[in-house]
């Protein structure tokens, strides 16, 4: 081109805004085969949907949209041109994409495509939570259990849809629809009762289509927030490599421009992903900000490292839970020191750290957050060092962290003190070891890990008033000119469970030897507490060594400890309750007596007035035998004996529940019960080996011996009266602060006592018996060796017998829970889930499908003239002459009442009408034993037709069923859009 030629054309660009070749490749870096493919393929071919709004729309014939609007912005960055491919069908959009009649498709996520097909274009265009629209006066749906036996609006045949239901369609009823206004629509309506969807795109209809008395709350975490992206088509590479050069040309203010026009109004009041709230300054910083730059330290475990290649520690995983709550994303810069870290953040390069105490130094580059965690600072020692504080290091060398906080702070308080400053912690600590230091200052939860880590030698830690024993309270630090990032971290931290971090900190500080002293609590707990003043206990008077009142009525077990740790960490007294048995005791918490009951189990009954915690311990369930009497290899097969246990335990529930025909002798307290094994009036006694030991140790029962175990355990909890919710809340964090160690201390040290003196006697016969028969050791040794193998032959068919019976169970679960009780026929549940399975074949393979509705007529005459029983009878009879005359494709349940209904699969309608005819005349001739006279039933016919939902077809089926009772009933109707058929 001529050069006065290609300046005019340049300016003729410029002035109508477009794109210069050249100009284009220069700017985004595009390579020669990617400026070629431009040239080549001018315009490209996008999807474009009718229902998909803010993302993807159809208005009056155009396209429109956010995802429609972004798409413009990167074409005009490369001089493409759109052409929009228009569908209100979203599975044929995704068939000719994979079909290449498509060259992009825009606003899909991970399950709406398969990717085989397609090349996905990163970074993502934006990221979304899934929501839940439900009627204002419905309970509130907040997480995916909340969804568990509701009526759920899903899309039609969609990629989310089987996911969901492959996973989860047992546990909830499907509503099938074609789109979000659908789906809306069935829930205003009452036909539904939630819909998950973006919720984006649940507040965009709800505030455009005048949806009212509907909300949207919650967050399906168990899919966390989905990206939101273009895919490219398979064969076309170098599409999509242009697409991601032109989403990093995109300006942040233009994309500030999108989201003002498309997404400024949120679904609610306020945008909520899992409990946080987000501001529009805060959603636009999200935006525009898809990755923030945080500290990874090398070496300084437990708190921040780098673990086979991969971040690691407890403050990594905390940021990890602010990032799953808030739609934050992290990317963590590694191999630098702590000093090259800090010089990177008051440089900017950085945009988080962590682990960090707050000085001025740092506030003058850092915001920080409120602490997170208490780190302490000791100073660490050889074993057997003399060293006990700093006036023993004076002239001496003692070891710290180059840039640490703490160093510049003993420096000015003990300039007596040689400190040298070493690059890593790792490196500090072996200082110490090699006799290169004195001491070392470093944190005693880093020094403990990393010491066992290396099994280095024996180490000693001094902790000294002068380094803040209480402990060092650690921050997060966020880059000063970001106020919306440090907001949105401190939302997180606000929304993370306290058991969520208790458990982090059980997983990566358990070598803290300095647990947090007081519990800390939300400001509703402690005026809770406060207003209480005291807490009233409940315990069992008599179940050593877990519980028991003594002479004196003291509390006395493992209650006793467990009432100490509550009462110190709760900073509250609570008092004992004294009762004279434990189904006292349990009256007492029905009547309101008491606010708490000790190491009690779960029941359904005690569910009624108490509320319970996680669980303290879990021990399992012996049997106590007579001496006389063989070892219970298999407890199902003694299960039809007679056995004692202590009035008002758990374990009565739990026995008749799995064993209804088990025969079970009630006594109020331990002693008589086991007397009674001895005096064979029961064949065992039913408890726990602790308290079943201490019981034969105090009553002088020589001659019981443990015969068995039970394949239940008991689960120890704190019972908490249910009245007042918090206290269970409250009791939860303690018990997680209390940490796994210290229970199991706790049990061992009481279980202890049983077992000492039960070993004791068994030693001192075991004694015996060795001089007795020194002489047959031999034979002794060899019928060990077979007893050894006997039990392990026992144990491994009582693993083989537990694992059958757990299949049988979840076998028989799953039968109880789709079928109906009384005719033994599948029942709604099932069918619905039948229903949709065959309903999608039938839409995707076009495979014919029918329905039969039929009610038996005059029913409400054979209830009110025979009675409700005999009615009973008529259904169970009717269901065996359905079940007896179905085909085998065929699939009849209980619908509803005296409703049935009936899949026909390959089933068009002249043969469903054919099947409904038989069935009717079978039925009019057949003689019912229940009644005199016969029993007539009046039948809906309908068919699958393109553009059908499951629901339309349901409903022309009832609609026939309401013809054929209104024209006379004893009739088949199948019902179409011109015409209905009768055949009688």
């Amino acid at each position: 081109m001529p050069k006065l030629h290609f300046s005019l054309y340049l300016l003729f660009c410029l002035l109508f805004n477009l794109p210069a070749p050249g100009l284009v490749a220069a700017e985004l870096a595009l390579t020669s085969d990617e400026t070629a493919f431009l040239a080549a393929h001018p315009s490209i071919r996008v999807s474009s949907e009718q229902h998909w709004a803010p993302y993807d729309f159809i208005d009056n014939g155009v396209s429109t949209g956010y995802s429609v609007d972004y798409l413009q912005l990167l074409a005009s960055k490369v001089g493409l041109e759109l052409e929009f491919v228009q569908s209100a069908d979203w599975r044929k959009l995704t068939e000719a994409f994979c079909a290449r009649r498509i060259d992009l498709i825009q606003a899909i996520d991970r399950f709406s495509l398969d990717l085989d097909c397609g090349i996905p274009i990163e970074p993502p265009m934006i990221r979304e939570a899934v929501q839940f629209a439900t009627r204002t006066n419905f309970k509130p749906v907040e997480r995916l259990e909340d969804l568990f036996g509701l009526r759920v609006a899903l899309y039609f045949d969609t990629e989310t849809t089987r996911w969901f239901l492959d996973a989860y369609g047992e546990r909830v009823t499907p509503v099938f629809i074609r789109s979000p206004q659908e789906g809306l629509r069935a829930v205003a309506e009452n036909r539904a009762d939630v819909m998950p969807e973006f919720g984006s795109v649940l507040g965009y209809y709800v505030n455009h289509e005048g949806f009212s008395g509907l909300k949207i709350e919650g967050y399906l975490e168990e899919i966390g927030l989905l990206d939101i992206l273009f895919a490219a088509r398979g064969d076309w590479p170098l599409l999509a490599s242009i697409l991601a050069k032109a989403q990093q040309a995109i300006r942040p203010s233009e994309l500030a421009a999108l989201r003002e026009r498309w997404l400024k109004a949120p679904p609610v009041s306020t945008a909520r992903i899992s409990g946080v709230e987000l501001t529009a300054d805060e959603r636009a910083f999200l935006l525009t900000h898809p990755r923030i730059r945080v500290q990874n330290e090398q070496d300084y475990p437990p708190y921040d490292f780098v673990d086979n290649g991969q971040p690691a520690g407890f403050s990594i995983d905390y940021l990890r839970l602010i990032a799953a709550r808030t739609g934050l994303e992290f990317e963590f810069i590694s191999s630098l020191s702590w000093a090259e870290l800090l010089a990177r953040a008051r440089a900017g390069e950085i945009d988080v750290l962590h682990s960090l105490l707050e000085t001025p130094t740092r506030r003058e580059f850092l915001a920080f957050t409120r602490a997170y965690v208490k780190d302490y600072l000791a100073l660490v020692v050889p074993a057997g060092s003399l060293i006990q504080n700093f006036d023993d290091l004076r002239g001496k060398r003692v070891s710290v962290l180059k840039g640490g906080a703490a160093a510049s702070a003993i420096a000015r308080e003990h300039p007596e003190v040689e400190l040298v400053a070493y690059a890593s912690t790792r490196a500090l600590l072996k200082a110490v070891v090699y006799g290169e230091v004195a001491a070392g200052l470093i944190s005693q939860a880093v020094g403990t890990y990393i010491a066992e880590q290396e099994l280095l030698p024996a180490l000693e830690y001094r902790h000294l008033d002068a380094l803040d024993r209480t402990a060092r309270p650690w921050h997060i630090g966020v880059r000063k000119d970001w106020p919306e990032l440090l907001s949105i971290i401190e939302k997180g931290m606000d929304a993370i469970p306290y058991m969520e971090v208790a458990e982090l900190r059980q997983r990566w500080l358990t070598h803290n030897s300095h647990p947090p002293q007081t519990l800390i609590l939300s400001p509703a707990e402690r005026r809770y507490l406060t207003q209480k003043g005291r807490l009233r206990l409940c315990i069992d008077p008599d179940w050593m060594p877990f519980d028991a009142i003594d002479a004196d009525g003291h509390e006395i077990g493992m209650g006793s400890d467990y009432r100490a740790l509550f009462s110190s960490l709760l900073k509250i007294p609570i008092e004992l309750v004294p009762t004279r048995t434990w189904v006292g005791s349990l009256r007492k918490a029905k009547a309101r007596d008491c606010d708490i009951v000790a190491l009690a189990t779960p029941t359904p009954n005690r569910a009624h007035y108490l509320d319970f915690t996680q669980p303290l311990v879990r021990v399992p369930y012996v049997i106590a035998i007579a001496d006389r009497r063989l070892f219970i290899e298999d407890f199902d097969r003694v299960a039809d004996q007679r056995f004692a246990v202590v009035r008002g335990y758990a374990v009565i529930e739990d026995l008749r529940a799995r064993y209804p025909g088990i025969e079970l002798v009630e006594f109020p307290m331990i002693e008589q019960a086991l007397r009674a094994v001895l005096a064979g009036e029961v064949d065992g006694y039913i408890g726990l080996t602790a308290a079943i030991g201490f019981a034969i140790q105090r009553y002088g029962l020589v001659d019981l011996r443990i015969g068995g175990r039970l394949p239940l355990d008991s689960q120890l909890t704190m019972g908490v009266r249910n009245d007042e919710p918090l206290l269970r809340d409250i009791f939860n964090k303690a018990i997680t602060e209390i940490g796994p160690r210290e229970r199991d201390r706790i049990y061992r040290k009481w279980a202890a006592v049983t077992q000492e003196r039960v070993l004791d006697r068994r030693l001192l016969a075991q004694i015996l018996i060795a001089v007795a028969l020194l002489l047959g050791l031999f034979i002794f040794w060899n019928r060990r060796m077979a007893r050894a193998k006997r039990e392990t032959d026992v144990a491994l068919e009582q693993l083989a017998q537990a694992k059958r019976e757990i299949e049988t169970q979840n076998a028989r679960l799953e039968q109880l829970s789709t079928t109906d009780t009384l005719t033994g026929l599948p029942n709604r549940l099932k069918l619905d889930a039948e229903l949709a399975r065959e309903f999608a074949r039938a839409e995707r393979y076009g495979a014919p499908l029918a329905v039969i509705l039929l009610d038996i007529d005059h029913f409400k005459e054979i209830n009110d003239g025979h009675g409700h029983l005999v009615g009973d009878q008529v259904l169970i009879a009717f269901a065996r002459l359905l079940q007896a005359r179905q085909r085998a494709t065929d699939r009849a349940g209980r619908w509803g009442g005296e409703e049935f209904l009936i899949l026909c699969p390959y089933t068009n309608a002249s043969g469903a009408l054919s099947l409904a005819e038989e069935l009717r005349r079978d039925i009019a001739g057949h003689q019912f034993a229940e009644i005199p006279g016969s029993i007539t039933a009046s039948f809906g016919v309908a068919s699958y037709r393109p553009g059908d939902t499951a629901v339309s077809l349901i409903g022309r089926s009832d609609t026939a069923l309401y013809r054929a009772k209104a024209a006379g009933r004893n009739r088949v109707i199948e019902l179409d859009d011109e015409a209905s058929t009768r055949l009688d």
